[in-house]
């Protein structure tokens, strides 16, 4: 509510020319920034599933950002987090009292997060946010393995929270509400949104499993092996970004479907 396009779709056209007005465009390139919204609106097809055509792919790359934002691990930790902790040889206070911390960092972080995504871009902070979180895994992994159970293993969880709250947890719902032009962006967005807690629930459901000091996935990994399956996924999908996630900062939408066209292409 009160953006350009939700003025137009209102048909309230006045209010739409100031509030692009306020975005820094003078009037008159406003009245024809909302002569394009209206052209685009209009282009609307009767059947949402007849205008993906063209679109496949862009919809797979929403499914797949979805996805790979929850085999990061990410609700694994925050759901298990006091649990994590206590199986790292601290007491149920002290592993109360890190989940708290977690919580804080992960506000934190999420706030630089809205400062930076429109300086940075959208890219730069996935491919660099999946590389941080794999790095943060290891140190995790590594000092599991070894039962070390020292303060690098709280650094690396609260180095994956940072890690995920300044890119994947904020960047990838922007990503998902731009990489989709108008006519199917409702219907791209649910399907993208149902595989994100479809993810969610199969990994919040599998790590209590393989935490289990009773199976031999426990026994061979020392504990390690979900945390293994995380850090690779967190390199894959930092390359899946490099290789075919367009950049979207200061782009209008009405040129999405051009830069996918290309990106295909390419």
């Amino acid at each position: 509510p009160g953006s350009p396009r939700w003025y137009v779709i209102k048909g309230k056209h006045n209010h739409a020319i100031v509030a692009l007005e306020k975005l820094g465009y003078s009037n008159q390139v406003a009245q024809e920034k909302v002569k394009e919204i209206e052209d685009s609106l209009e282009e609307k097809e009767s059947s949402n599933w007849a205008a993906f055509k063209g679109l496949g792919f862009a919809v797979f790359v929403g499914v797949m950002l979805s996805i790979f934002q929850q085999l990061t691990g990410i609700n694994a930790i925050l759901y298990y987090g006091s649990t994590i902790f206590q199986a790292l040889g601290n007491s149920a206070e002290s592993a109360i009292f890190q989940n708290i911390l977690i919580a804080v960092v992960n506000f934190s972080f999420t706030i630089i997060a809205i400062f930076t995504v429109d300086k940075w871009g959208r890219k730069p902070l996935l491919i660099l946010g999946g590389f941080v979180m794999a790095i943060a895994l290891a140190l995790l992994t590594y000092d599991i393995y070894t039962q070390q159970f020292s303060l690098v293993a709280v650094f690396g969880i609260l180095l994956f929270i940072a890690g995920f709250a300044m890119t994947w947890g904020p960047v990838t719902w922007v990503l998902l509400s731009e990489i989709f032009p108008d006519r199917v962006r409702g219907l791209a967005m649910g399907i993208a949104v149902a595989a994100q807690w479809l993810f969610n629930y199969l990994v919040s459901q599998t790590f209590p499993m393989m935490m289990d000091k009773e199976s031999a996935v426990f026994e061979m990994s020392n504990g390690t092996f979900p945390y293994w399956i995380y850090g690779v996924s967190c390199i894959a999908m930092s390359l899946f970004v490099w290789k075919f996630i367009p950049e979207t900062k200061g782009r209008d939408l009405k040129d999405v479907r051009q830069l996918w066209i290309k990106k295909h292409k390419s």
